[in-house]
């Protein structure tokens, strides 16, 4: 998961693709300030302008890469009523519930695991379909997964992802069972990465 910091005023990011990388985006508003673009981290260019016209949340595309979104909710009392410019930086988000507890140096030494069930909610208006999930390399400790009472998999690309479901019904969700183990002996850490992507291959 990752998290914004700061963007424009009269706009909050509720939630970013997994697409996106650590690094600088940027947000604008452009005109009276009620439409706004976004560019992806690493992108060269910024998506359509959507606008803005009533307290909602919306969906702004980055232009190289329909993947790379991010949803915001938008207060348009707040907002400017002139261009504004302001870069985003995306960070990586931790306490987020994968692995919610820092492990301490006693922790650490006796090695420990934490299991928690995550849910895969479908708040669209069409199905998705071929839902897969893997684990991001950069992954600071070993991070397994499962549907159910299958057998636990830990997939580390997007080549070699795990279909967690055929089909998510708009409104319905799938429940992924995740496993952080940490190893005896391992040096504590307040940071560590546990990071999970998830994609589908057809809507509707």
């Amino acid at each position: 998961m990752m998290h914004a910091v700061r963007v424009i005023d009269g706009v909050w990011i509720t939630a970013v693709s997994g697409r996106l990388d650590v690094g600088t985006g940027r947000m604008r508003s452009h005109s009276n300030g009620r439409q706004l673009s976004w560019q992806a981290p690493g992108s060269s260019n910024a998506g359509e302008h959507v606008h803005c016209g009533v307290d909602a949340e919306y969906l702004l595309y980055d232009g190289d890469d329909d993947n790379a979104w991010v949803r915001v909710q938008v207060d348009v009392s707040e907002l400017l009523p002139s261009p504004q410019d302001s870069q985003v930086y995306m960070a990586d988000l931790y306490d987020n519930g994968l692995c919610p507890d820092d492990f301490d140096a006693g922790e650490a030494v006796a090695g420990a695991l934490e299991t928690n069930t995550l849910y895969l909610q479908n708040d669209g208006d069409a199905a998705v379909h071929q839902v897969a999930m893997w684990i991001d390399a950069a992954s600071d400790n070993t991070i397994v997964f499962r549907i159910g009472g299958g057998a636990w998999v830990s997939p580390a690309d997007e080549a070699s992802a795990e279909v967690v479901a055929e089909t998510i019904a708009p409104g319905a969700n799938v429940s992924v069972t995740v496993r952080v183990v940490i190893a005896a002996e391992s040096p504590s850490d307040d940071d560590a990465l546990c990071k999970l992507h998830a994609v589908f291959q057809a809507l509707g």
